[in-house]
């Protein structure tokens, strides 16, 4: 697996290329974030609100973080 970030006007885009299906912590200044495989609507033990979750893409999945991230870690 490997994950690239970009930085975007509106956040940071980051992609991850795998072919399993994962999901991703990631921390900032503001805490700790996890993004979840998946489809909206879908119930979660992981938060209270809504979670997030990544978006499928050709070569693995992909989310847009609003701030910087500090530290990533895929989970399989």
């Amino acid at each position: 697996m490997e994950a690239k970030i970009t930085e975007k006007s509106n956040g940071h885009l980051i992609r991850i290329k795998t072919d399993q299906e994962v999901a991703l912590a990631v921390q900032s200044e503001e805490g700790e974030r996890i993004y979840l495989p998946g489809e909206g609507g879908c119930d979660t033990a992981y938060y209270s609100e809504d979670p997030t979750f990544l978006t499928e893409t050709e070569n693995g999945y992909a989310v847009l973080h609003e701030e910087r991230p500090q530290n990533i870690e895929i989970i399989n």
